[in-house]
């Protein structure tokens, strides 16, 4: 269970997983979709309820293993704090989830209330279906080495599209273009904060240097996107990615567009 495992053993693994959690997101949106329209509140919140409190357990779980558990890691403040885009938006969906948890029958759209639950949902949407989708794609096994690591690292990100699923499914939560905008704004504007913290921060003993948000260097995968810019240093990918996020964002947009258009005519 804790033992190293190899990389070939590794991937079939998170594979398998992959394919246990495809059917579990499934489920969970047909289940939210089903109350939803037969107007049941009551277990909509019990099961909300059931999702967040799995969501810290598994955090608790994975930041035990590190520090604890797997003999083969270093736990340090390079590597693990809770900031990188995955981990923010991890938050910020069971922010949301909350927020529409507590939210009472008498809560209009112009709430505000509602106003933060719609962006921490667009913010979740679009960062979950980009940054944790390519995580689950093209994972990094640099820091993860058994079974547990790799469950972990796995729920890290796939937890955070089920969440927006049943956000969408359960609450009717629908992505907007005024979140769009307001979601590459606050990718760029917590941009150099991320950067201050990893000079602050700098390196461990291990020679593990803070990267926070991949704002220093490109992750290490094999991702068809990233390749487009591999080959520029900091800062200056910083920059050239901008394109990327735009298309990203936008592509992920088009069907909520063409939703909206529908539902209009």
């Amino acid at each position: 269970m804790f033992e190293k495992l190899p990389l070939e053993q590794s991937w079939n693994f998170h594979n398998n997983f992959s394919l246990i959690m495809v059917i579990v997101i499934f489920l969970v949106s047909f289940i939210g979709f089903y109350l939803n329209k037969r107007n049941n509140s009551v277990l909509i919140k019990k099961i909300s309820l059931f999702i967040i409190i799995f969501c810290f357990f598994q955090e608790f779980i994975d930041y035990f293993h590190r520090a604890f558990l797997d003999p083969n890691y270093f736990i340090s403040w390079q590597k693990d704090l809770p900031f990188h885009f995955c981990h923010i938006v991890f938050y910020f969906s069971l922010i949301a989830i909350y927020l529409k948890l507590s939210d009472s029958s008498n809560e209009n759209d112009m709430s505000t209330k509602s106003i933060k639950s719609q962006f921490l949902f667009d913010a979740s949407f679009l960062l979950g279906m980009s940054g944790a989708l390519q995580g689950i794609l093209t994972p990094d096994f640099q820091h993860i080495h058994n079974y547990i690591g790799i469950i972990c690292a796995h729920l890290q990100h796939s937890l955070i599209i089920l969440n927006v699923f049943w956000l969408m499914s359960a609450y009717n939560m629908r992505l907007k273009f005024h979140g769009a905008i307001y979601t590459y704004i606050f990718i760029n504007f917590i941009t150099p904060f991320a950067i201050f913290i990893n000079y602050i921060i700098g390196a461990n003993t291990n020679g593990d240097f803070a990267n926070y948000l991949y704002v220093m260097e490109l992750p290490n995968v094999d991702n068809i996107l990233l390749s487009f810019v591999i080959n520029k240093s900091f800062p200056y990918f910083i920059f050239y990615i901008q394109p990327l996020i735009i298309g990203y964002i936008l592509l992920l947009y088009i069907p909520f567009f063409i939703l909206n258009r529908y539902k209009i005519s």
